[in-house]
């Protein structure tokens, strides 16, 4: 009885260390995938604060004595590389490596003409033990190829190699610096309650803008300024997706910040500088009305009510209708019709150029195309 009374002792005791040992193995592999995606993370902002756009070619950089210190990295020879520390419980400590050897421009076998539109890139997260106090990862690097590959002996005990695709968003407009961009002058109407409408330019800026062509914008007894006010000969004029956002409708539903299939499926109000889509009609309401910033795309008719307000772009592929007291700053760009309702308050669209370049960087460039995900 004493030697089975033992026996079983030592078999708990084995499964007990057994499972602690699984438990921390997950523990670790998980930190190692939040690492990892740190890393695609960081190579998404290296390629949105590059200052040529498209990126062409994908190269970290590390000159600590210049003015300013530049330090994309801790080793440009491998890419983008930094190490941190986790816990100072067993002195564990996170790594992660965006290679140059897994950052590839796919845009061709995207379907893209021009480079540096889409780009594929790696980043390898790895929790390692740092067993000598050096701060760094210490491992045997049995190839010679300078990185960790899996199953080299050292110090580190999880690694997770994630993978992600950023692409490039642009924002185009296609009657340039104007308030309200029509495909159709005809289809532009200021008239109902026209004393209380209110298209602003400025001196730089044009109030009125559409295809050449397609006759003149309604706006008796409307205040429209702007130099010029109403521009009605825009030639070419092109308000397509893949003109206005260099990408597909469908590419621009899967960057897009906020996805929706009508104004129910919205929060509100809409996050600060997202880009949000709804694919159908969107009916805001005074109960709901349009507030937020960013750019707002919809694949379909806009109303926008009394009590909105969005500093941004609009574009709209069916016909857009603003009632007030309401404002946009920023820029309206409809392929329908266009109108403005005025009442006892303002219903007002003002060219703001200082909010669409804000729009334009914190939006425009490269954006996550494709979320991240485990590879082997």
């Amino acid at each position: 009885m004493s030697i089975i009374f033992l026996a079983l002792i030592a078999g708990l005791v084995v499964v007990e260390a057994s499972a602690k040992a699984i438990s921390n193995q997950l523990k670790y592999q998980g930190q190692s995938f939040n690492v990892a995606a740190a890393g695609v993370t960081d190579a998404l902002v290296w390629f949105q604060k590059q200052p040529t756009q498209p990126v062409t070619a994908f190269s970290p950089l590390r000159d600590l004595s210049a003015t300013p210190p530049v330090n994309n990295t801790e080793n440009p020879s491998i890419g983008i590389v930094r190490t941190f520390p986790l816990s100072p419980l067993g002195n564990v400590w996170g790594r992660y490596e965006v290679r140059a050897s897994n950052v590839t421009d796919v845009s061709v076998q995207r379907g893209k003409a021009g480079a540096g539109t889409i780009w594929q890139f790696d980043s390898f997260g790895m929790v390692f033990v740092d067993r000598d106090g050096d701060s760094q990862m210490t491992w045997t690097d049995t190839n010679g190829n300078g990185v960790f590959d899996r199953g080299e002996p050292g110090e580190v005990i999880a690694l997770t190699k994630v993978r992600a695709e950023a692409q490039k968003l642009s924002l185009v407009l296609p009657a340039g610096n104007a308030a309200l961009q029509g495909y159709n002058c005809g289809s532009i109407s200021l008239t109902s309650g026209a004393s209380s409408n209110r298209v602003l330019g400025s001196s730089s800026g044009i109030g009125i803008a559409c295809k050449s062509g397609s006759g003149s914008p309604a706006v008796t007894g409307a205040t429209v300024t702007g130099n010029p006010r109403i521009q009605s000969a825009v030639s070419p004029y092109n308000d397509g997706v893949g003109a206005v956002f260099g990408i597909t409708q469908a590419e621009l539903v899967t960057v897009a910040n906020v996805k929706a299939s009508s104004v129910a499926g919205l929060p509100h109000p809409l996050p600060a500088m997202s880009l949000t889509v709804i694919q159908g009609d969107a009916t805001f309401t005074t109960a709901h009305p349009l507030i937020g910033s960013g750019i707002l795309a919809v694949f379909g008719n806009l109303v926008v009510p009394a009590g909105s307000s969005f500093n941004g772009v609009l574009y709209v592929t069916g016909n857009y209708s603003q009632s007030g007291p309401s404002q946009i700053l920023g820029s309206v760009v409809s392929h329908g019709g266009i109108a403005l309702t005025g009442g006892s308050d303002i219903t007002e669209a003002d060219w703001d150029p200082t909010i669409v370049q804000q729009v334009r960087s914190a939006l425009g460039g490269y954006r996550f195309s494709r979320t991240e995900y485990v590879v082997p």
